[in-house]
């Protein structure tokens, strides 16, 4: 059944082929006979319109004359009426004509008042003028006098800064020659002691007695040493009166640099007074001198209003003038168009006449148009009527065509299915056929595997553990092929822009293995996460960012905007720690310390610890204490929305953050100094110690706040300095201190700490 089908397939196609050839042609010809039955209708079509036309253009001649007729009544009737309104035209035009005279006289006498009043703004705005020059002189007098006290104010507040520097040498001059006596007198004291014990002793009596045996030689070497000790004795003594002096003469050079600097400071408060009540003088001056300039401004202004009122009168007089000879040619005017409407109206009765008679002719032409328009009509419906049936014909014919066609495509359908189903029969004939070959091989196989089923226990454990592995291979090669899927191709350009790939973060070891230009972005709240969960995760991330690169990010749980410490980030070798700029807290302080040690100049080289070398594990570094002592500070305002800058009470908190895992920072506080900014002592009598386990990444930060006597009150920011703690120095040392926002603005350009630094390993 299947083959005597698929025999006569191509045949029923052929015979649907030829119906539809046979019935295209058909209609072809139905279409040809439509086309010359619709080529006759449209010439009939065509002359029925034209005489329609013509019908209607007679039509429309009648109307027009008939319009053009009841035009030239309605002419002859409006020119009667023109005639009249150009009677009461020319005696208005007569009153019109005294309104004008009446007119002009009052502008004559309106047009001298302006000008009388613009000559009087004119002389009152030059007065004004003349006044707002001179006190702009005096307001340039002013700010020049402002400016120069500005400079000696500047000069003075530098004379300051050198008066301390000055007083801090002789304090450094005064505690090394206290240092020197302490030295001589214990030198002295010594000296007199083993005075005392020659003396004391059996042989000391004996030579101060005189009954000494000068020939032995235990007495002569008694007496010399004697007489050397007693001769050290003096010379100390001598040296100790020097000292003494010396020590006089700084505490009286440390106390006269001490006044100086007071008086220094004095006179430049009293400086800055003057300055500031000469730039307020200049202020002053300018105001005034602005509010005259404006004075004049508007004096000028209204003179110029009264020139232009002035100007506007002489226009109204010419006006007026004008508009009196323009009545008078209006009246002439007028009266020659009375003469010209009475010779139109005999003209537009004569027009009237004539166009009645081509009325009765033109009603007449359209009457014998309007038969043979009868008569066209008639063979109109008859050319209709064919062309509609050879419509019919053809939309017959067409249909029918279709069909067949549709027939035809039924038919290919067919037999495109049935040559499928050949194809696929065969196909699996020949599966088969390889199947059966297939199992043959296979027994013959099953046979030989039977015979090595020995060796194969033996290798079991192997082949599990290399199976094991090949299906671990299975599964990250199809991952692969998934992601490899995925990836898109894109121009080689843009591929050459991108220098950093990111990657999920899953374990430091997996990680190490990744090429060098892999990075991994790591929000700030899962770093002590990692360095809690393994001990060995802080060496292993240390090791990881010696050849990658590591970004932190602030966690979207912040919606303060606040910051974090990025210390501790830094302490793995992370290189980039992202903060929230917006908001300055002393972390954002923390962050701006550490770009201080090559002077704010761009990036910082990682501690050699944290580099790449030749030994790959993370080397010991050595804790370290440090001790400080603060002393004083120098020029720490505060600013009141209300009183400007004021006196503070301020007190030094010092914070040191280590970069050790677990690792909490460390705190010390002074005691508040009562209604001193300018110059703050605290002399504190003890270092406070601090413990410092990773030196290379510790950041140490002093901060100035305000003190307030109520419990609940908040402590106010003045002034802040943060420090790497490597670039520390020992010794007496002064910390430039910054604002909130880390720069050193005109209040904050002397503003610093003094303190004793000590760093013991």
């Amino acid at each position: 059944m299947l083959k005597t089908w698929k025999k006569k397939l191509p045949g029923a196609v052929i015979t649907a082929k030829k119906k539809t050839t046979a019935a295209n042609e058909e209609a072809d010809k139905a279409i040809q006979e439509a086309a010359v039955a619709m080529a006759n209708f449209q010439q009939v079509a065509a002359k029925f319109s034209a005489l329609e036309a013509e019908v209607e253009r007679s039509l429309n001649n009648e109307r027009n004359a008939v319009d053009a007729a009841d035009d030239a009544e309605e002419a002859v009737e409006r020119c009667r009426e023109a005639l009249q309104e150009t009677e009461r035209r020319i005696i208005d035009l007569k009153k019109q004509l005294e309104g004008n005279k009446r007119n002009l006289a009052t502008a004559e006498g309106a047009s001298a008042t302006a000008l009388t009043e613009a000559n009087i703004s004119d002389q009152r705005a030059r007065e004004a003028e003349k006044r707002a020059s001179k006190a702009k002189g005096t307001a340039d007098m002013d700010k020049m006098r402002a400016e120069a006290e500005t400079s000696k104010e500047t000069r003075a507040e530098r004379d300051a800064v050198s008066m301390q520097r000055a007083c801090a040498e002789a304090a450094k001059s005064l505690k090394n020659a206290r240092q020197k006596r302490d030295q001589v007198v214990a030198n002295f004291e010594r000296d007199n002691a083993v005075v005392t014990s020659l003396e004391e002793s059996p042989e000391g009596h004996l030579e101060l007695s005189g009954n000494a045996d000068r020939r032995d030689p235990q007495v002569k070497k008694f007496a010399s040493k004697y007489k050397s000790k007693v001769e050290a004795a003096r010379y100390t003594q001598l040296k100790f009166e020097e000292v003494e002096e010396l020590c006089r003469s700084c505490e009286v050079d440390c106390k006269k640099a001490q006044h100086a600097f007071d008086a220094t400071a004095d006179r430049t408060t009293e400086q800055c007074e003057v300055a500031k009540a000469a730039r307020e003088q200049a202020d002053q001056s300018s105001y005034i001198a602005e509010q005259l300039e404006e004075l004049a401004t508007e004096e000028r202004d209204a003179a110029d209003l009264r020139q232009v009122a002035s100007e506007k009168a002489d226009r109204t007089v010419k006006r007026c003038t004008d508009e009196a000879k323009a009545t008078v040619l209006k009246i002439s005017t007028e009266e020659r168009r009375r003469e010209e409407s009475v010779r139109k109206l005999s003209e537009l009765k004569d027009e009237a006449e004539r166009l009645a008679e081509e009325v009765v002719f033109t009603n007449i032409k359209r009457q014998e148009a309007c038969a043979k328009l009868d008569d066209m009509r008639k063979d109109l419906d008859a050319t209709k009527a064919a062309n509609a049936k050879a419509q019919q014909a053809k939309n017959k014919l067409t249909g029918k065509a279709k069909e067949l066609e549709k027939v035809h495509a039924s038919a290919m359908e067919v037999f495109n299915r049935a040559v499928i189903v050949k194809t696929e029969h065969q196909r699996k004939k020949k599966e088969l056929g390889q199947a059966q070959k297939n199992a043959l091989s296979a027994h013959e196989h099953a046979t030989k595997l039977r015979t090595q089923a020995t060796q194969a226990k033996l290798m079991a454990s192997v082949a599990v553990n290399r199976a094991a592995e090949k299906v671990a291979a299975s599964k990250h090669a199809k991952v692969y092929r998934e992601k490899k899927a995925k990836v898109r191709p894109i121009d080689p350009s843009y591929a050459q822009l991108v220098l950093l790939s990111s990657s999920k973060f899953k374990d430091f070891k997996i990680s190490a293995n990744h090429s060098k230009h892999n990075m991994h972005s790591i929000c700030e709240s899962q770093v002590s996460m990692l360095l809690k969960r393994e001990s060995d995760n802080f060496r292993n991330w240390v090791k990881y960012n010696k050849s990658h690169l590591t970004r932190i990010f602030p966690s979207v749980a912040r919606t303060d905007l606040s910051n974090f410490n990025p210390v501790q980030c830094w302490s793995t070798g992370s290189q980039i720690v992202t903060m929230n700029c917006q908001t300055k807290d002393s972390s954002l302080h923390i962050n701006n310390g550490r770009f201080r040690e090559n002077g704010n100049s761009g990036y910082v080289l990682k501690p050699a610890r944290l580099l790449k070398g030749i030994r790959t594990e993370l080397q010991q570094e050595y804790a370290k204490k440090l001790n400080i002592r603060i002393i004083s500070g120098c020029r720490l305002p505060k600013k009141s929305s209300l009183k400007g800058w004021t006196t503070v009470d301020p007190y030094v908190e010092v914070v040191v953050y280590d970069g050790t895992p677990g690792g909490a920072s460390k705190r010390h506080k002074t005691k508040p100094i009562r209604s001193n900014g300018i110059y703050p002592v605290w002399n504190e009598k003890s270092a406070s110690q601090f413990s410092v386990l990773s030196p290379s990444v510790a950041m140490v930060v002093f901060t100035v706040y305000e003190w307030h006597s109520s419990p609940n009150g908040m402590n106010d920011f003045i002034a802040c300095a943060s420090i790497p703690f490597n670039c520390l120095r020992e010794g007496f040392r002064s910390i430039p201190l910054y604002d909130a926002t880390h720069q050193r603005g005109r209040e904050f350009l002397l503003s610093s700490l003094l303190v004793e630094l000590k760093i013991e390993d």
